[in-house]
């Protein structure tokens, strides 16, 4: 009779995690529910300290990028011009849900679920691709079809086909060969999440069954985090120059500065993460953009504010604040009237 199996070598269960479970009777929802939070506690227990032991490597100097490129892609995710016409159209909505997924999937890696954050990356591709293909389209019953979820989001290599061709970023396209960069990157995440997926799992990771800090990992998830998101600027500014090229709204419309056009800070946050060959080919790119052109022009063409002019926007927009929602609205509605092409 063969000895008694022992783990594989580098995997060491946590027995505290397995009991035995005798009621004398059926174990009905309300027992199922006690346990469910037993296990979920644990685990969150377990993910707090992971948490806090991420975010304490992150300090060091050698993540430094990875810290500039969330606030890069937060700021970038936020540039899709929003005017009065296209309000409520729900067309920037695949932007919107990429910028969102960026955070969940650095929460998901903070706290040790490595396998899952990846998944999140490999969307937000898909996000700002879908983003992108509906911006080319114009098609108002292609947001709404998919966001009724009545149509499926187009393949990927589908979207880049299009961005690629499209005469705004085909420039950028062939410049920094985004298609096949993009394609790779979407695949390599396709291959933690999918067929190499077990490596990528606690066990796989840390050679236990219990949530456990895991520094490779974390090293991993940041260099695909900074890839990710730094094709997606790429993209999304060969369409919204103002990305990288600031607009002193500011300036000229004090605190009801439309959010699609970055405040400076906002705009060097941006092209901190870009390289200098890059910065130029997208200011280069934008010179040929007639839409960002006009927005300049318009925008150049307003007087500028005087400081205390700029005080009653503010004035103003607090007086909204304290009305509600659509108080806002009808301000930041009118403002962005201004700008539209």
């Amino acid at each position: 009779m063969d000895a008694k199996g022992s783990s594989p070598d580098g995997v060491h269960v946590d027995y505290r995690d397995f009991f035995a479970l005798g009621t004398y009777g059926p174990v009905d929802a309300s027992v199922g529910l006690a346990l469910l939070r037993t296990e979920i506690e644990h685990s969150a227990q377990r993910g707090d300290k992971c948490f806090e032991q991420t975010l304490e490597t992150l300090k060091s100097g050698c993540y430094e990028h990875f810290c500039l490129s969330t606030v890069a892609f937060r700021e970038v995710t936020r540039v899709y011009p929003l005017h009065q016409s296209n309000w409520h159209s729900g067309e920037r909505v695949p932007l919107q849900h990429a910028g969102e997924l960026g955070a969940e999937s650095a929460l998901l890696t903070c706290r040790g679920h490595y396998k899952a954050a990846y998944q999140k990356l490999r969307e937000i591709l898909e996000l700002v691709a879908l983003q992108l293909y509906f911006y080319i389209a114009q098609d108002y019953s292609l947001v709404r079809a998919w966001g009724r979820a009545e149509a499926r989001t187009p393949p990927v290599r589908k979207m880049l086909d299009s961005i690629a061709g499209d005469q705004r970023s085909s420039g950028i396209a062939v410049s920094f060969t985004l298609k096949d960069s993009i394609t790779s990157i979407y695949d390599r995440l396709g291959a933690y999440v999918h067929t190499r997926g077990v490596p990528s799992t606690t066990m796989g990771l840390t050679g236990s069954n219990s949530i456990l800090f895991h520094e490779p990992a974390l090293k991993r998830y940041c260099e695909f985090f900074e890839e990710v998101t730094h094709a997606s600027i790429l993209l999304l500014a060969a369409f919204f120059p103002a990305a990288v090229i600031p607009l002193d709204a500011f300036r000229k419309l004090g605190h009801f500065d439309p959010g699609w056009l970055p405040r400076n800070d906002h705009v060097m946050s941006i092209r901190s993460v870009l390289s200098p060959i890059e910065v130029s080919e997208l200011e280069t790119n934008a010179s040929r953009n007639p839409w960002f052109l006009e927005v300049a022009k318009q925008l150049a063409a307003l007087p500028d504010l005087s400081l205390e002019e700029i005080e009653q926007t503010y004035q103003q927009f607090q007086a909204a604040v304290r009305e509600g929602p659509e108080s806002i609205q009808a301000l930041l509605k009118r403002t962005n009237a201004l700008l539209e092409v």
